[in-house]
């Protein structure tokens, strides 16, 4: 449409793509949703950690 208009369409910020940013980029990624992810887990784990350890020393709870 620009062409069809005598206009000339001038990309300023094209960012350069290569194989090796990419797989940077994917890499970088996939580090940090793992980190997140054991982040998550282990503050689950020690909720659930401190959540028995306060079961087991509640004096109202029978000991079977």
């Amino acid at each position: 449409m620009v062409k069809q208009n005598g206009g000339q369409l001038l990309v300023l910020n094209e960012p350069a793509h290569c194989r090796e940013s990419e797989l940077t980029a994917d890499l970088l990624a996939i580090l940090h949703v793992y980190r997140f992810a054991q982040a998550s887990y282990s503050c689950r784990m020690h909720g659930r950690l401190r959540y028995r350890k306060e079961i087991s020393e509640a004096p109202d709870i029978p000991k079977s």
